[in-house]
């Protein structure tokens, strides 16, 4: 623990004009150490070339899924944008139909997400209009910006291995929770970015003892925060870090009070306002009610124990292809190996019975959870045993840890996007324990890892692409259908996510679950995936099936996708992130009322 005098002290400013991060030396230092996953004192093109590479792959990872139609929760962080005021403390009640009902008098301070990515996109919609490639393109900054700080912040806590540091964010980028998600345009990848750089900031100013670091990643710190309210919990991080390294100073427990500070007076200045609590309530809930009732619902029969073996296989999927890494450049990749085949036998027995999935996904299933746990097992080993980098490695453990915790224990259900912010801390444990001097004959499994994690990434991200799609063309074909039938006849649709924002956008109507408004003569449209009610009772009488439109992916990778339980987005469909299957991506029934 720091001592009184190490608290009070105030590490000296002279020359911080000089400094490398600061912005008043200029943008090109800046763009040159931030944006940079060498060391300051390094600029030969051995290291800038990499950093060209990287910036390469970052094109072709990123630049061809542009125009990816809006997905999952892209709408409801559109929908926020329309809502507020470019005064992000006004807005006025509305009556918001979701999940088939009408939150009556429903306020965007609600949503269970503050308001810093829908106050940017409503900049960019001001400024281009509804266009999915100015979203998409305004948003790649984000996991630019996120690369870039983990390189950053992996050199900054493992110098020795400052020449292979370009690895950890060169494998992220490759994992579909990162992947896809960052051709998303909802919080979790943006905040992931926005976290890592504050970081990355805060780890600067407790090496190299400079106070106004601590400061800017302050800024990060609260931008991240107001991102995501589950950046909160993460604020200890440093804290321990700060102590661990003995340099546990006053302007650090300062600048770390600045966002939680800006985040209360956020939320007193909306209770003051409206007679609400941001952080507590959530209309937009399952139940209802709020934030709490969320909680209590995830510890449901069944959903807690599903929630974990869901979080461990999307770990797996995570950190497969680095552990593999790990695995054949460690001394001990005999004992691992014997770890991880038992690990399967034990883990293949006991999802047989708990799971009672067919052989295929069950094996699949049994080698994904037992990679995360090994990869955990050797997490909390490397920490206990890495002698001087301990404060290194115990921050990074107790980072991944945290994020695990508050997935299991406070978030309703299990998500690739909610496991975010675990990996970064696991890949950086792993690749940095790896001793590079011994694994003389790396180059060839590491490309060979890379090259697989990337296609499989990819692969991901064109499913994910596909599906997106299928709400845009069904919109397309709705309108075109409608132009062509005599009295332009009004057409229902039941649905949320993307295919609300697209069918609302070429005139189509929201069927609430109690309503029987649709009269002879007019269509409902009811999807696969995201529909969460049915006709109300008294309509269902009067369909009858007119039509019905599939969309099939030459590839047969799913991601979200009930047939195949393939469960990325939310558990609820599948244990696993991804599966296998011929069946349609999306099908739409299309009834016509009589």
């Amino acid at each position: 623990m720091a001592s009184v005098p190490q608290l009070l002290y105030f590490p000296e400013m002279k020359g911080y004009s000089k400094c490398k991060w600061c912005p008043m030396g200029g943008l090109s230092g800046f763009m040159m150490t931030v944006f940079s996953a060498v060391s300051a004192d390094e600029r030969r093109w051995t290291h800038v070339l990499p950093l060209l590479f990287g910036i390469g792959l970052f094109a072709v990872f990123f630049l061809p899924f542009l125009g990816k139609a809006f997905h999952i929760d892209d709408s409801f962080f559109i929908d926020s944008a329309g809502l507020i005021g470019w005064n992000p403390l006004e807005a006025s009640p509305a009556d918001y139909p979701y999940k088939g009902v009408v939150i009556r008098h429903y306020l965007p301070y609600e949503a269970s997400h503050p308001f810093l990515l829908p106050y940017m996109m409503k900049v960019v919609r001001a400024a281009f209009g509804e266009s999915e490639r100015a979203m998409h393109a305004a948003f790649l900054i984000f996991p630019f910006m996120a690369l870039i700080a983990l390189a950053k912040l992996t050199s900054l806590l493992f110098p020795a291995v400052n020449r292979k540091a370009f690895l950890v964010p060169l494998f992220l980028m490759a994992v579909p929770a990162f992947l896809v998600n960052a051709h998303n345009v909802m919080a979790d990848v943006p905040t992931l970015a926005l976290f890592l750089t504050s970081l990355a900031w805060y780890i600067s100013a407790i090496e190299k003892e400079r106070a106004l670091h601590a400061f800017v990643g302050s800024i990060f710190l609260s931008a991240a925060i107001f991102s995501s309210y589950q950046m909160l919990a993460l604020i200890p991080l440093v804290l321990i870090y700060a102590w661990k390294r003995q340099r546990l100073i006053l302007l650090t427990l300062v600048s770390l009070a600045v966002p939680v500070l800006c985040m209360v007076s956020w939320v007193l200045m909306i209770y003051s306002r409206y007679g609400i609590f941001p952080l507590i309530k959530s209309s937009l809930s399952v139940t209802g009610l709020d934030n709490a009732s969320e909680i209590a619902r995830g510890y449901g029969p069944g959903m807690f124990s599903d929630r974990a073996v869901s979080i461990l296989a999307l770990l797996g999927t995570s950190l497969f292809f680095v552990f593999a890494v790990y695995a054949v450049c460690s001394a001990a990749w005999r004992r691992l190996a014997v770890m991880f085949g038992v690990g399967i036998v034990v883990m293949a027995v006991f999802f047989s019975l708990y799971a009672s999935y067919p052989f295929f996904e069950t094996t699949l299933l049994s080698v994904l959870v037992t990679t995360a746990l090994i990869s955990l097992s050797e997490a909390v080993r490397l920490t206990y045993r890495a002698g001087e980098s301990s404060p290194q490695r115990f921050f990074l453990l107790a980072w991944a840890l945290t994020v695990l915790g508050y997935n299991q224990f406070v978030l309703p259900f299990g998500s690739a996007r909610y496991l975010l912010p675990a990996i970064p801390p696991l890949i950086m444990l792993l690749i940095s324990a790896i001793d590079w001097g011994r694994a003389k004959r790396s180059t060839l499994p590491v490309a060979a890892a890379f090259l697989l994690s990337a296609l499989f990434g990819l692969a991901n991200a064109y499913a994910d692409y596909f599906h997106a799609g299928t709400y845009r063309e069904i919109a397309r074909e709705v309108q075109q259908f409608r132009s062509e039938k005599y009295g332009s006849p009004d057409v229902w649709y039941i649905g949320e996510w993307g295919m609300r924002y697209y069918l609302d956008s070429v005139g189509a109507r929201y069927l609430l679950n109690d309503l029987r408004a649709p009269r002879k003569g007019d269509y409902l449209v009811i999807p696969e995936m995201p529909r969460f009610w049915q006709p109300h009772m008294l309509l269902t009488p009067r369909l009858q099936l007119y039509a019905t439109r599939e969309f099939r992916s030459a590839l047969p990778l799913k991601i979200f996708h009930r047939q195949s339980r393939a469960g990325f987005y939310a558990q609820h469909w599948g244990l696993l992130s991804f599966g296998f299957s011929q069946e349609p991506q999306e099908r739409f029934e299309i009834w016509e009322v009589h």
